[in-house]
């Protein structure tokens, strides 16, 4: 398999330069936010070694920046997700599964990465994420648990339930507005159908029932 740069309007494909030999699986791809390079999430065929490329976009040699190796087996992580021109959020899983903020300074030969979810939860999605602040909010399950629920995290101190959603609801799912300012919680159980609220973030107020 492999990947290639066009121009949007026409021209010819330029092939990036994965390395060999050549991946097995290309899992997930993003730009990096000047548009020069193209990161690639690569897996061999087993799914235990994960590969993180760094490949200039004019198809000289890409490098290596993060590798991840696991002797049973890797699931493909969410694509690259920029949240300034050096930062992105990436997902692992080793004890358990955790968001990171993943720094790719100029010249680096690997990515720094640093946690932002805590251990003991198992992480879904990232609803929300302030590098500057080290404030965001997350979807989860606490170990040993039957049931997720949506975490609030901060640079400092441990994760907790995050106001606006009910320690009642067993399995809820939200989208969260770019400030994170408002969300829409979904929730649902074994007797309840799906219902959907927009709340605001900082008290947990309940701003309309839209569904």
């Amino acid at each position: 398999v492999r990947l290639g740069v066009v121009p949007v309007g026409g021209g010819e494909t330029v092939w990036l330069d994965l390395g060999e030999p050549a991946p097995e699986y290309i899992v997930r791809v993003a730009w990096t936010p000047d548009a020069q390079r193209v990161l690639v999430v690569t897996l061999d065929r087993a799914q235990r070694h994960l590969r993180l490329h760094a490949c200039p976009r004019d198809g000289s040699p890409g490098t290596v920046v993060h590798e991840e190796k696991d002797p049973a087996w890797i699931a493909a992580p969410p694509a690259p997700r920029w949240v300034n021109e050096r930062q992105f959020l990436w997902r692992r899983q080793t004890d358990c599964t955790r968001w990171y903020l993943a720094t790719l300074a100029p010249g680096a030969a690997e990515v720094a990465m640093e946690p932002i979810t805590p251990a003991g939860i198992d992480a879904g999605n990232l609803l929300h994420y302030d590098p500057k602040s080290g404030h965001g909010f997350f979807t989860g399950i606490v170990h040993g648990a039957v049931a997720g629920g949506i975490y609030e995290v901060g640079a400092k101190g441990p994760a907790v339930r995050a106001p606006f959603a009910d320690a009642a609801d067993a399995w809820p799912t939200a989208r969260m507005d770019d400030s994170g300012a408002f969300a829409l919680v979904s929730v649902s159980n074994a007797v309840t159908p799906t219902r959907t609220r927009l709340v605001r973030v900082p008290d947990g107020e309940v701003l309309r029932t839209i569904g």
